[in-house]
């Protein structure tokens, strides 16, 4: 996808003076006519719709990286969805965000407040991570199922690198040099990946909440007669019911 991006800029936008000087009047504020990169993604985005971007995130990503890095922090141009997960993209709120993300939700998760796969871009180092995310706002109720994974902080430390801005918490899937940056099948591999042990993740959870059910005190009274147990009923109704909920429990 890269290539033909090179290819519509080289045989197409660049020849076209009178489109470039039209487009620089429209936001001088984001294209000053050098860097066509971005105008090529847009007419892209036009001609093939957003459907093309949700199935190559390495169309996704290559317009992200490059809007990154100027002050535009608009993403209508975003798709919202990749391979059924809610797909939301920052480059921040009102400023520029030091690390601007592409995160992928299944509900119930938000970015505030679950897990989910990101990207983050730290662009002082010129690093794309992809990551197992952690919310930072709340403290999610559920984990990734993890082992010997590294945080993004520990791996920053690791390679001497400057403590992260954010997301420290987080854990490192790959990252990306930009210097280096795999080919396209490379790129959807990982992510899709990612989102396949996520979804794993998820189903599971939700698995695990279906064996829970409401605490019944009615219910538990039934099960220690049938067992001929005896207890006082007093300290019955003190049984504390964490959450509202109690794992179902057998008693011998």
């Amino acid at each position: 996808m890269k290539n033909f991006n090179i290819t519509l800029i080289e045989n197409y936008i660049s020849k076209d003076l009178e489109l470039i000087e039209q487009v620089k009047s429209y936001i001088p504020n984001y294209y000053d006519g050098s860097n066509h990169l971005l105008l090529a993604q847009d007419i892209l985005y036009q001609m093939l719709g957003s459907k093309f971007m949700d199935e190559d995130i390495s169309v996704v990503l290559e317009q992200f990286i490059s809007q990154a890095q100027t002050a535009n922090l608009k993403t209508k141009e975003f798709p919202n969805s990749y391979k059924g997960l809610k797909m939301k993209v920052s480059f921040g709120q009102g400023v520029q965000a030091r690390v601007p993300w592409i995160s992928f939700l299944n509900d119930p998760n938000t970015t505030s407040d679950g897990i989910y796969p990101v990207y983050l871009f730290y662009k002082d180092l010129n690093k794309l991570i992809l990551a197992y995310g952690i919310s930072e706002t709340n403290i999610p109720s559920v984990n990734w199922d993890l082992k010997n994974s590294k945080t993004i902080s520990e791996y920053f430390e690791e390679n001497n690198l400057v403590k992260p801005d954010r997301y420290g918490a987080s854990y490192v899937y790959r990252v990306y040099d930009l210097n280096e940056l795999p080919d396209s099948q490379k790129l959807n591999d990982d992510l899709d990946q990612l989102i396949e042990f996520y979804l794993n993740i998820e189903n599971t959870n939700s698995v695990e909440i279906a064996n829970y059910k409401m605490f019944s005190r009615k219910d538990f009274f039934t099960s220690l007669d049938d067992s001929g147990l005896i207890f006082n009923p007093i300290l019955i109704t003190k049984f504390p019911n964490v959450g509202g909920y109690l794992i179902h429990a057998q008693v011998y």
